[in-house]
């Protein structure tokens, strides 16, 4: 696919999770790909085990959980519902950027981190750094308390994710909206206010929660 695409002149960036691994929901005894999971609670053979994620002392099964964004710990260390990866651990990080190595062996022109902010930033610079490939990177970075972690913190490695400009980009496309607006939209998305980030046009996860471009055309 990545092959085709290039061919036809598009480039691919892979939605890249490092933060998590998939939960065994039902004891799957694989992943979609045949991956095995188990046995064991955040045990998948031949890859991590249980010392490889956070969890609570003396209990593999189990871990706080991501429930406020006023807590870096917290954010960084429990799980979002699924186990969280000790990114922080140089074997976790060798195993992750070989994953990145073997996306740059596809082709593949970039990546988006998925939930970069529960990674601390020197941990994702650490993976980054090792997988030794040039990559286009960006991160996904949502923050509803801004002033516990600092997104500038991330821009060593790669842009951030811009998750207010699909809103701006759509009110310009209302039936309603002056042609000027798309003219502002284009000469605000080449300032210096977003030198440092990515910008989307659409986003799955707002999208859910708001109506998408195409409910205006």
């Amino acid at each position: 696919m990545v092959a085709r695409c290039r061919a036809a002149g598009v480039e691919v960036a892979v939605d890249a999770v490092m933060n998590h691994m998939a939960s065994a929901l039902g004891n799957a005894p694989t992943g979609r790909a045949g991956s095995p999971i188990g046995p064991g609670c955040r045990s998948f053979p031949g890859l991590y085990s249980c010392q490889d994620f956070h969890h609570n002392p003396g209990d593999c099964c189990s871990n706080c959980q991501v429930d406020t964004d006023f807590d870096l710990r917290v954010l960084q260390y429990c799980d979002i519902g699924l186990p969280d990866l000790a990114t922080g651990s140089p074997y976790v990080q060798q195993q992750l950027a070989s994953y990145l190595r073997q996306l740059a062996d596809l082709c593949v022109t970039g990546i988006r981190v998925d939930s970069a902010k529960h990674i601390p930033a020197a941990d994702l610079a650490a993976i980054l750094g090792q997988a030794g490939r040039q990559l286009w990177v960006t991160h996904e970075i949502t923050l509803w308390n801004p002033s516990m972690l600092d997104q500038s913190e991330y821009y060593s490695t790669g842009r951030v994710w811009e998750f207010k400009f699909p809103g701006i980009f759509q009110d310009a496309f209302k039936p309603d909206a002056p042609l000027s607006l798309l003219l502002w939209v284009w000469l605000d998305s080449r300032s210096h206010s977003y030198s440092t980030s990515s910008l989307p046009h659409l986003l799955a996860d707002c999208s859910r929660r708001a109506p998408a471009l195409s409910a205006w055309l």
